[in-house]
C-alpha cells in the first residue's frame, strides 16, 4: 500500500505558502514603494532659506546649540550622520529620506497592497505631512519616535520611545498627552459600548471641549489686544478668519468621527485642534501645529477595520491637509 501524505498536512502546507507567498509580494511592494520615494526626495530641491538653511549652517561650522532639546538632536541624530556623509546636504537628504520612509513602513504596517500604495501617495501629496520631512526634520524625527511609540505593545519600549521624542522635540508632548489622557479615563484603547453610553467621551464632552476651547480663544483675544494676530483676527484678515473656521470645522468632522468608529486617536486628534483653537490667538506658525495633527489623524485612519470608512477618513484628511496649503 502506497504512503499517501495526510490532508492536514497538505493543509498545513497550502496555508504556510500562501503566507510565504502573501509576504513575499508585501515585502516586494514595500520596496517598490521605498524606492519611489527616495527617488522623489532626491529629486526636490533643497530650500536653505528657511530650517533647512539652519541645520545645514549649524553643521558645516559644527555650532554649539544652546537648546536642550535642539543639542541632543544634533549630537544623537544629525552630527553621527554628517560624520558618514561629510557634506551638509547630504546629511540633511538621509535626514529626510529616514524620515519618510519611517512614516511609510510605520503606517502601512498590517495593509494591503492597495492600501499600501494610497499611503505612499498621500505621504507625499499630503503637505501636513511632507512638512515633516521636508522642512521641519527636528519636529519629524520626534514624530516618528513617537509614532513607534504608539505601535509599540512593550510598556517599557513605548515608554523609551516617548522619552526620546519629546527630547529631540517638546512639540510632541500634544499627541502623547492626549493620546493617554483618554485611555486614562476610559481605560481601554478603544471606546466600548458600556463605557461609551456611561461617559459620552466620544461626542458630548469633546462637544463641551470645542466650545471651551472657542470661549478661551475669545477670551485671550480680548484681553490680549496688543497683539498684532488678535488686531487681524478683529479687522477680519482671511488668515484669521479661515484658520479659525478651519479648527472649529475640523473639530466638528472628528467628533462625527469618534462618535461613530469610538477609537481613542480620533478622539486624540480631535483633543489637539482643540487645544490649538483655545490657544489659536498666540499660535504664530499655524502650518506647523496642523503638521504635527495630521500624522496622528492618519494613525487613526489607516488603523480603521472597516476598509469602506477608512477610505472615506483618508480622503476627508486630505482634503483638510490640501485646503490649508491651497488658501
Amino acid at each position: 500500500m502506497r504512503n499517501s501524505i495526510p490532508i492536514s498536512l497538505l493543509i498545513k502546507y497550502s496555508i504556510l505558502t500562501k503566507m510565504i507567498n502573501k509576504q513575499l509580494t508585501n515585502s516586494i511592494i514595500d520596496l517598490l514603494i521605498s524606492l519611489i520615494l527616495v527617488v522623489y526626495l532626491s529629486s526636490l530641491p533643497i530650500d536653505l532659506s528657511q530650517d533647512l538653511g539652519s541645520y545645514v549652517m549649524n553643521l558645516e561650522n559644527n555650532a554649539l546649540i544652546f537648546d536642550v532639546t535642539k543639542s541632543f538632536w544634533y549630537t544623537v541624530i544629525l552630527f553621527p550622520i554628517h560624520l558618514i556623509t561629510t557634506n551638509a546636504e547630504n546629511t540633511i537628504l538621509v535626514m529626510k529620506m529616514g524620515i519618510l520612509l519611517s512614516f511609510y513602513y510605520a503606517y502601512s504596517r498590517k495593509q494591503n497592497i492597495g492600501e499600501k500604495i494610497l499611503i505612499g501617495g498621500l505621504l507625499i501629496l499630503l503637505p501636513t505631512i511632507s512638512e515633516n520631512y521636508e522642512e521641519f526634520l527636528r519636529q519629524g524625527t520626534a514624530l516618528v519616535f513617537a509614532i513607534i511609540g504608539f505601535y509599540s505593545r512593550n510598556k517599557y519600549m513605548r515608554i523609551g520611545f516617548f522619552i526620546l521624542a519629546l527630547a529631540f522635540h517638546p512639540i510632541v508632548i500634544l499627541p502623547i498627552l492626549f493620546y493617554h489622557l483618554p485611555i486614562f479615563l476610559l481605560k481601554k484603547d478603544k471606546v466600548d459600548e458600556g463605557i461609551f453610553i456611561r461617559l459620552r467621551l466620544s461626542f458630548w464632552i469633546q462637544l463641551m471641549f470645542l466650545y471651551a476651547s472657542i470661549i478661551i480663544c475669545l477670551l485671550i483675544i480680548v484681553f490680549r489686544e496688543e497683539l498684532i494676530i488678535e488686531i487681524e483676527y478683529f479687522e477680519g484678515k482671511r488668515e484669521n478668519i479661515f484658520a479659525a473656521t478651519y479648527l472649529i470645522t475640523y473639530s466638528i468632522y472628528l467628533n462625527v468621527v469618534s462618535n461613530k468608529q469610538r477609537k481613542i486617536l480620533h478622539i486624540s486628534s480631535n483633543l489637539m485642534i482643540l487645544a490649538i483653537l483655545a490657544c489659536y490667538p498666540l499660535i504664530t506658525d499655524f502650518g506647523r501645529m496642523i503638521s504635527i495633527v495630521t500624522p496622528i489623524h492618519l494613525m487613526a485612519a489607516v488603523s480603521l477595520s472597516n476598509r469602506k470608512f477608512k477610505i472615506l477618513d483618508l480622503g476627508v484628511l486630505s482634503l483638510l491637509s490640501l485646503v490649508l496649503f491651497i488658501l
